[in-house]
């Protein structure tokens, strides 16, 4: 394991990518003056400028402003570790999603330096998933990832998962289709190393633009919780947020003090995705109105909502356990001959992933749809999350108006359908109510 010195010095070695050279240029900070670097490409007179030219900036070679940047590593380790104190991980195996911006870089290079002091049995991986849709520039992307770790000399896996056959099977648009390919992909990274966590960097500034999302497309309690601390990413790994109290403006003030420098990712100015346009136009028309205290009001309400679901969440699990079906009763042309499909005491769980076929889909979820109904639509709706979660679905795109109509189908007769994002379909067959994969 590097020391503190070795690992500071090594941070600034990265070398620059072929074709191009760094102008030094001294700039006015609050913290002092500090030096920042302008690209300055080299390309054959008459060629158009590509505007992936400026999009991998590596850390600071230049050995006149290496004392400058060498700063101390101290407060990211602080930030990093605030709310996952080393003591809860430095014993297990961990992998950092690391995509080389501002938020991942601050939280791979606190924990680094946080596991250098507090050792353990555990290792650090660096986790990078490249999906490929920026072309040259993805690819560039994982280079200046894949320097880094072999500066911090610490190991570094790289997945590359193309999200756009996902996009058009589930429908959902790329940034989910992109989201659950990442975490699938960070899941079997873990996985395959022995991890027990994967951590990543969304801040506090990420938690606002999710709960103003999820509030735009009509998400209920549950949406205005936004994103939790720690949660399961598969049956043995946890996915953990350590930085989800900490601002991004801290998080660059620690890096600057620290002498960093990140990787510009051009997708977060595209104001074709939604969180762009919310994080550009929307929160700063709101900051203007609403004042400095609209982040924190908005983190509260997040939190409260997250502890009242967590009451109501019991509450469902009960409902829950009282509407399972066993696996061996759902095809809807045996529905007719079947009264009872869901028998009391039955062996086998009601929620489960299946490897057989039923014609061209896959059941997911099946319930009681009689003692569903004789629940009010809210809690029915509230039961239909549970079992969507249990069967690990993707939710994101799920919206109120699909757990409205969800919950509606409870009360349909047999044969009723609703088509759901995701490539879902829900069917009424019999006394059952079933969610099932559709043929792919």
């Amino acid at each position: 394991m590097l020391g503190r010195a070795a690992f500071a010095s090594n941070l600034y070695n990265i070398k620059s990518p072929p074709g191009c050279k760094w102008r030094r240029t001294r700039l006015g900070h609050s913290r002092g003056v500090r030096c920042s670097r302008e690209r300055v490409t080299r390309r054959p007179a008459g060629t158009a400028h590509s505007p992936l030219a400026t999009d991998l900036p590596p850390l600071c070679t230049d050995p006149s402003v290496h004392e400058l940047y060498a700063g101390p590593m101290d407060d990211l380790s602080r930030i990093a570790t605030r709310s996952w104190p080393a003591a809860a991980w430095r014993d297990v195996h961990v992998v950092v999603a690391v995509s080389g911006g501002v938020d991942s870089l601050a939280l791979a290079a606190g924990l680094i330096a946080a596991k250098r002091t507090a050792g353990g049995a555990g290792r650090l991986w660096l986790g990078h998933v490249n999906h490929q849709l920026r072309d040259a520039e993805s690819d560039r992307q994982e280079q200046w990832v894949a320097a880094l770790a072999g500066r911090l000399q610490t190991p570094l896996a790289v997945e590359r998962r193309p999200v756009s056959q996902r996009a058009r099977r589930d429908g959902d648009g790329f940034e989910a289709a992109a989201r659950a390919e990442r975490y699938a992909a960070l899941a079997e990274m873990a996985e395959a190393r022995g991890a027990r966590y994967v951590a990543v960097g969304h801040t506090r500034d990420d938690q606002v633009e999710t709960v103003l999302m999820r509030l735009q497309r009509g998400a209920g309690l549950r949406g205005l919780g936004g994103m939790q601390r720690c949660r399961p990413l598969s049956p043995s790994v946890s996915l953990v947020r350590p930085l989800l109290a900490a601002t991004r403006q801290e998080l660059l003030a620690a890096l600057e003090a620290a002498g960093l420098e990140w990787f510009h990712d051009s997708s977060n100015d595209d104001p074709l995705y939604t969180r762009n346009r919310v994080r550009h136009e929307l929160l700063p028309a709101l900051r203007s109105v609403a004042g400095p205290d609209l982040d924190a009001a908005l983190v509260e309400l997040a939190d409260d909502a997250r502890e009242a679901c967590s009451l109501v969440e019991s509450q469902a699990q009960v409902v829950l356990a009282q509407c399972r079906c066993s696996q061996d009763a759902v095809r809807p042309r045996e529905a007719a001959a079947r009264p009872s499909p869901c028998a009391a005491g039955a062996a086998e769980p009601r929620i489960s992933r299946l490897t057989r076929h039923d014609d061209r889909e896959h059941r997911l979820i099946r319930l009681d749809r009689e003692r569903l109904a004789a629940e009010s639509p809210w809690m029915r709706a509230e039961v239909l999350r549970v079992a969507w979660r249990e069967a690990a679905l993707p939710e994101q795109a799920m919206t109120r108006r699909h757990w409205q109509q969800l919950a509606q189908l409870a009360e349909s007769k047999s044969g009723a359908t609703l088509n759901l994002p995701g490539n879902l379909r829900a069917i009424v067959a019999g006394d059952v109510l079933a969610i099932n994969a559709q043929g792919r």
